[in-house]
């Protein structure tokens, strides 16, 4: 079973919002999953600190961005349940991919074939 949850004013913030680093020490020790726009500065943390489930969202208008996250949740429940260290991202135009960080590495390592439209 995973978890979303928002990490609240206790963690130090940045301009706008909480800190990466901060969010996902905080999804790891509450074993959350990590919803986010940032995927390039997650990488690069999974990639020295080690694997969590991450959902990449595309920046776009909060309406659109929330239905998308409705729609993929049940796709990244069945990709975490088989893999739950790997990256679910959602393309603007509605596709999903999901592929690893491998630690050590600074970018994705490696794609899944299949792609899935929620």
């Amino acid at each position: 079973v995973y978890r979303t949850a928002q990490c609240g004013d206790a963690r130090p913030r940045t301009r706008r919002g909480a800190a990466d680093e901060d969010l996902y020490a905080f999804a790891r020790t509450n074993g959350a999953v990590l919803i986010t726009q940032d995927r390039d500065d997650f990488a690069r943390i999974v990639g020295r600190r080690g694997p969590i489930p991450v959902i990449v969202l595309p920046s776009m208008a909060s309406r659109t961005q929330h239905a998308m996250l409705l729609r993929v949740i049940p796709i990244s429940e069945q990709l975490f349940a088989t893999n739950p260290e790997i990256f679910v991202e959602v393309l603007r135009d509605g596709s999903v991919q999901s592929y690893r960080v491998l630690r050590g590495k600074s970018r994705r390592s490696r794609r899944s074939a299949g792609r899935n439209s929620p």
